[in-house]
């Protein structure tokens, strides 16, 4: 579905080609088969037999019933343009856009018998080399239509499909042998594997804090401080950037929780390795500070992200999950072990943007009404209310409080939290403040 202008014309890749087609059917009788965890979006492939379908517990956040099968995963030898199919030099229809995944690293966390360079208990790394998998899986992530007899491929999302049915060989041929009549597979997902040297570092935080996988504030928090430690890596090896990227996931290890620990990975783009990310984890305290001058010393003194700080052309499609607010906050605890505060103008700023919305949406007539920093009397004691919303016509009452991004579910007033404990009737909502800041 790319397309690619050479010459003023543009093509537009609609088939896995090579000039050798022994070596596309080769590639597609090498396919394994693409699991992927709908909470986390950890992913493996696996040589086996198991009917497609079937799900199972996720490897690296645990959760059951999650590990899907997404399909049939082969490594593709080239690309074509089908010969049947005018280059355009003016298109006026875009195909839907679909990007490879960030590399996964499907291999358990080394044990503790392996060298590891501590900063303290919270942070840890640890240099070695395996196998990172980079896949496609399509559209919306529902693969791809493929004729395994011709090599012509479209995504699933096509509307007008044409693998589907009696389609034109995408390659030139004999006279009367355009034609091909083979039965396409679907929900084709596309991939590489390579090795590479890589840096994986530790992070593991106590309650209330949580890095719960599948969660928006942690995704935002994880890969706010990937993006910073890239950075921080190229700028303390003096190399290019691009030449490091940075991935996170669930730790994959017997001893810690999905909710309380998380992995992030640095590795070499270069395939089989340059030898730079091994070279990490000994400066692992350094780099994290750096990481977090990066993010508190933004020359635009950004609210969330900007191009001066961590966005960049490379990470566009996760500008929305880039927050150095966040990021600050989960470094300075594995910095010193200090629970964060988040700022009270930050939370009283998300407060007002939730109370003014709930206001337009309930305005006028409606049958609930809406007060901010409403007092409540509760037997001899009394709370204040960040938000009170009350049904005029049977007077049930809910509170509305705000938690801090990396607190998800506790309080960051401590009437609110006092309320959630007591046996009132009165129901809470605890809102994170980061999905407030970033949806109104």
């Amino acid at each position: 579905g790319k397309q690619v202008w050479v010459g003023g014309k543009c093509y537009v890749s609609g088939a896995i080609y090579s000039r050798s087609w022994q070596e596309r059917v080769a590639a597609w009788e090498d396919r394994e088969r693409y699991h992927e965890c709908s909470v986390c979006r950890f992913a493996k492939t696996e040589l086996n037999d198991h009917a497609s379908g079937t799900t199972s517990q996720c490897p690296a956040c645990g959760t059951k019933g999650s590990f899907e099968f997404k399909g049939e995963w082969m490594r593709p030898v080239g690309f074509a343009h089908p010969i049947d199919i005018v280059e355009e030099t003016s298109p006026d229809r875009v195909p839907d856009v679909s990007y490879a995944t960030r590399a996964k690293l499907t291999t358990e966390t080394p044990g503790d018998d392996q060298e590891w360079a501590a900063v303290n208990a919270r942070f840890r790394g640890l240099p070695f080399r395996r196998h990172l998998l980079v896949s496609n899986v399509g559209p919306r992530g529902e693969g791809y239509r493929y004729c395994p007899q011709c090599g012509r491929i479209e995504a699933m999302t096509e509307l007008h499909t044409v693998v589907g049915a009696l389609h034109r060989r995408p390659f030139p041929t004999d006279p009367g042998k355009e034609n091909c009549r083979g039965r396409a597979v679907e929900h084709v997902v596309l991939g590489a594997k390579f090795v590479t040297d890589i840096a994986l570092f530790s992070l593991r935080v106590k309650a209330p804090m949580n890095l719960a996988p599948g969660t928006y504030a942690s995704n935002v928090a994880l890969r706010t401080v990937s993006e910073a430690l890239a950075r921080a890596a190229t700028d303390l090896l003096g190399i290019e950037p691009g030449e490091i990227l940075a991935e996170f996931r669930p730790a994959m290890s017997a001893d810690a929780s999905s909710a309380l620990c998380a992995e992030i990975f640095l590795y070499d783009t270069l395939p089989g390795g340059a030898g730079f990310a091994t070279a990490i984890p000994a400066k692992a305290e350094e780099l994290l500070k750096r990481a977090r001058d990066l993010l508190e010393n933004c020359p635009e003194k950004c609210d969330s992200s900007c191009y001066r700080c961590l966005r960049a052309f490379g990470n566009r499609i996760e500008h929305r999950s880039l927050d150095r607010h966040v990021g600050v906050e989960l470094i300075d605890y594995l910095l010193t072990g200090i629970t964060p505060e988040t700022e009270t103008d930050r939370l009283q700023g998300s407060m007002e943007v939730l109370f003014k919305d709930l206001q337009r949406l309930l305005g006028g007539d409606a049958e609930i009404e809406c007060k901010s920093g409403a007092e409540i009397t509760i037997g001899n004691r009394k709370y204040i209310a960040p938000v009170l919303c009350r049904q005029k016509s049977n007077g049930t009452k809910v509170v509305i409080g705000l938690c801090s991004a990396l607190k998800d579910g506790y309080a960051a007033d401590a009437d609110v939290r006092s309320l959630q404990a007591s046996d009132s009737s009165i129901d809470v909502v605890v809102v994170n403040e980061l999905l407030v800041r970033s949806n109104l």
